[in-house]
C-alpha cells in the first residue's frame, strides 16, 4: 500500500510483510498521496504539491504562497491535478497541469478560517462537481459546481469524501 499522512515524515510504498519498498522523505505533513500509472508518486504537503519519480527526482511541483497550505492533490488522469489551497479567510480550488496552466479555479470564502483548519481532501466527481471536506463547524462535506456555487451539503465529513459508482457519497 501507499503510505502518507500527518506526522509520518515520508510517503512510502509498504510491502505486504510491512517492509518499506520505496520511501521519499517529506519536509512536513502530507495529506493526499497517489501512485500514478507510470510509477511516480504525487502528493500534497503543507506548503505545496509534488510529483516524484522512483529515483526521488521531482517531476512537477506547485509551491503555495508563504501564507497558504495545500492539503488536496487529486490526479485527473490527463496530466492535470486538482489542488486545494487554503489561505486566511478563503480556500482556492483549481485544476493545474504540469506546465502550471490553470483551466478552472474558484474560491470558497471562510472568513474565520486559518489556512490549516479549512479543509483536507477535495475530490472531483464523475458529474463534474467538487466534494470539499471542511473542518470547521464540526466537519461537513460541501459539494460545489465548477463555478464555485454550493449545490449540496452533507452533515458530516471532516477529512475525506468520495462519490461512489452508484451515485451515493461516502
Amino acid at each position: 500500500f501507499l503510505k502518507g499522512g500527518c506526522g509520518s515524515g515520508s510517503v512510502a510504498i509498504v510491502a505486504p510483510d510491512g517492509s518499506i519498498e520505496w520511501e521519499y522523505k517529506t519536509p512536513d505533513e502530507t495529506s493526499d498521496t497517489w501512485l500514478l500509472p507510470e510509477g511516480h508518486v504525487a502528493f500534497s504537503f503543507k506548503h505545496g504539491a509534488r510529483e516524484v519519480d522512483r529515483g526521488g527526482a521531482a517531476v512537477w511541483e506547485h509551491v503555495a504562497p508563504s501564507n497558504a497550505e495545500v492539503h488536496a492533490c487529486q490526479p485527473m488522469g490527463d496530466g492535470w491535478f486538482l489542488l486545494g489551497e487554503s489561505h486566511t479567510g478563503l480556500s482556492r480550488v483549481f485544476e493545474m497541469n504540469r506546465a502550471k496552466q490553470r483551466r478552472l479555479e474558484f474560491e470558497i470564502p471562510d472568513p474565520a478560517g486559518t489556512p490549516h483548519n479549512q479543509f483536507r481532501q477535495i475530490r472531483k466527481t464523475p458529474q463534474g462537481t467538487y466534494l470539499v471536506t471542511q473542518m470547521r463547524g464540526g466537519g461537513k462535506v460541501r459539494e460545489f459546481d465548477a463555478r464555485g456555487k454550493k449545490v449540496r451539503e452533507f452533515a458530516t465529513g471532516r477529512y475525506a469524501a468520495v462519490r461512489l459508482p452508484n451515485g451515493n457519497t461516502l
